[in-house]
């Protein structure tokens, strides 16, 4: 009958190092954990500790010299012991000391690197910031050591390039970590061209985790042909699939309204929702806002012409552009130039209008003394009584458009404001017409001091205007009219009433709402003054993510949570284009795309790298290049 047996485990023995084998075998036991004894003549260890290994070593490889010319307890043998061990010491104190300055000048180029980021500076920039701290140190301090060590980190644009990918990957890997563990989240999506024309889409995240929302910089994704909806979805999902993201735990997606982004078969919308059919989908709110404010008639050809008279002034000639610079200098006028145009650019129409009302009497001078044909059309043009009216009316209605539109603007802005500010607009729309029928004109003041009783037909065309643009205003935000109630609830859970529509409202929107369970906890809410005090005084995200308990209101929280996690415009993904085009300039137009997204991800992001991390990963200090 066969017998068992175990194995032995050498680490179940229990063995020690004798001090003894120092003195017979050459041996010591480091200071370290897991240690193995180790030969200080050669600095060799043996795998375990055991006497017939350690004396093994000693016999195949050093006892015939050793004992010859160190015999066994001589005083001889316990010098050359003690010589041994000094110079074992001091090898490993150069070794650690190497080490550790390697790390740290590799640390202080993350960190240089970073900041340069922060600022969007090319990776070129980091030598010259070598060279000014070489150049101040060599003054500010007089040990040599200070420069020598300025001198040793690695800040080459190829290396700051490598560190630049460390940094974003640390950063990225935060985020993505973060986002994987989050209940829900939100992204909002705009596509551009860089200065190459290569087509990049912008991509936003915003979710809950747990404590605050975070709204952060996801990625930069480039589209090197078409930009159809095909190829915005084939983009996007393979880089959620490779991330690791569930799409089926988004909640909204907002997008600039662009054919691509929400065509009714092929757009990226229409596709991401065959994926989460619960999905909230939107245009953005500060597009719609600036759609609706589009011309029309007469009042296009006036901002048509006074463009066309701007660039006559600013563009015709560089001459005639300083000549009236010039000229604004001696009248002193209010300011010292006009506006260009940009029609791409939100607050464009109001600030060129509003500057061109302030020079209008300098501008006339100023073509008066031209004596060119143009000049004199353009002069004509102003000193129209109904072009004037008109132009008076454009400055008054886009300076309020553009008031909106500035609330509108902001980090962090929640879809609840977004939709309050917006239908105060459209209030005031109505007290804007009942304002000018009536006759006081008490909201266009500019238009009041130049249009008089007799320019009916400029009266009918501003009146029909500013109908348009309710109706326009009615239209366009028709959808988010539909969430009004459930935005109220987020905004104000103490006025509605707990069994109102809102909740079905609700679950009409989020499917895993519970009408009957809000019901309840709405009721339970409203009769709690703390909570009603806290809302006045910390505001509505601080409230429902800090305030309001999970274990009693679950299902009221979870609501809340969802809708102030939504987009409620693209801003952020606009502000990352004006970033993209601080960073990848005509003089730095070669940017990859990869170095082009990590630069914008260490420019735009609100995570810290963990530079203990970063240099724990890393093989070795010095990348080759």
């Amino acid at each position: 009958m066969a017998t068992s047996c175990k194995r032995r485990k050498i680490d179940q023995e229990n063995r020690s190092f004798q001090k003894s084998w120092t003195e017979d075998f050459f041996f010591i036991l480091p200071d370290q954990p897991n240690a193995r004894p180790m030969c200080i003549i050669y600095q060799e260890t043996v795998s375990v500790i055991k006497s017939s290994n350690v004396k093994r070593h000693f016999e195949t490889k050093h006892a015939e010299y050793y004992n010859a010319n160190y015999p066994p307890k001589s005083e001889l043998r316990s010098h050359k012991i003690d010589a041994l061990k000094s110079s074992l010491v001091a090898s490993s104190s150069l070794m650690t000391k190497a080490t550790t300055t390697q790390s740290n000048v590799t640390e202080a180029s993350l960190r240089i690197v970073w900041v340069l980021g922060r600022h969007k500076k090319a990776f070129t920039d980091a030598e010259v910031v070598k060279e000014c701290m070489m150049s101040a140190s060599s003054v500010l301090f007089s040990d040599k050591k200070c420069v020598e060590l300025i001198q040793q980190i690695p800040l080459s644009d190829s290396t700051a390039s490598h560190r630049a990918d460390d940094l974003a990957d640390n950063v990225g890997g935060q985020l993505i970590s973060d986002l994987k563990q989050a209940e829900l989240f939100a992204l909002a999506c705009d596509e551009s061209t860089d200065i190459t024309d290569m087509s990049q889409l912008c991509v936003f995240t915003r979710f809950f985790d747990g404590h605050n929302f975070v709204e952060e910089f996801l990625t930069l994704l480039p589209l090197a042909k078409q930009t159809r909806g095909e190829d915005l979805f084939s983009v996007l999902s393979q880089f959620m699939h490779a991330a690791g993201l569930d799409v089926t735990k988004m909640v909204s997606l907002t997008t600039d309204g662009a054919p691509a982004m929400t065509g009714k078969d092929r757009g990226l919308v229409t596709r991401m929702k065959a994926l989460q059919p619960n999905l909230v989908a939107y245009h953005c709110i500060i597009h719609q806002s600036a759609l609706c404010s589009k011309l029309c008639d007469e009042l296009e050809e006036v901002m048509s012409t006074l463009v066309k008279l701007m660039n006559f002034l600013r563009c015709n000639s560089s001459l005639q552009h300083r000549l009236f610079h010039s000229f604004l200098e001696e009248m002193s006028a209010e300011f010292g130039d006009l506006l260009l145009h940009n029609d791409v650019r939100w607050l464009s129409k109001g600030r060129v209008l509003e500057r061109f009302w302030n020079l209008r009497e300098d501008v006339a001078d100023f073509l008066q003394s031209l004596n060119t044909k143009k000049a004199a059309e353009f002069l004509t043009f102003i000193q129209d009584s109904d072009k004037v009216a008109l132009l008076a009316f454009l400055v008054d209605i886009m300076g309020h458009i553009n008031t909106l539109n500035l609330s509108l603007q902001g980090a962090d802005k929640t879809i609840v404001e977004l939709q309050e500010k917006c239908c105060a607009f459209e209030t005031k729309l109505s007290i804007f017409i009942n304002d000018l029928e009536g006759g006081k004109m008490l909201h266009f003041p500019n238009l009041k001091s130049c249009m008089t009783a007799d320019q009916q037909a400029c009266f009918q065309l501003i009146s029909t205007f500013l109908h348009h643009l309710k109706v326009e205003f009615d239209e366009r935000f028709k959808d988010f009219r539909k969430l009004k109630p459930v935005f109220l609830f987020v905004a104000d859970p103490f006025i509605v009433q707990p069994d109102g529509e809102w909740t079905s409202v609700a679950a009409s929107i989020f499917p895993n709402s519970n009408p009957s369970l809000l019901q309840m906890e709405a009721a339970d809410l409203q009769a709690s003054h703390v909570l009603k005090a806290k809302l006045n005084e910390v505001g509505i995200t601080i409230f429902w993510s800090k305030f309001v308990p999970d274990s009693r209101y679950p299902a009221a929280k979870k609501l809340a949570i969802s809708v102030l996690t939504m987009f409620g415009s693209t801003y952020s993904c606009e502000c990352a284009f004006s970033t993209m085009n601080t960073i990848k300039t005509k003089h730095r137009s070669v940017i990859t795309n990869q170095n082009l997204r990590n630069a914008m991800r260490i420019a735009l992001t609100g995570y810290s790298p963990n530079y203990a991390a970063i240099m724990k990963s890393k093989q070795q200090f010095h990348t080759s290049h």
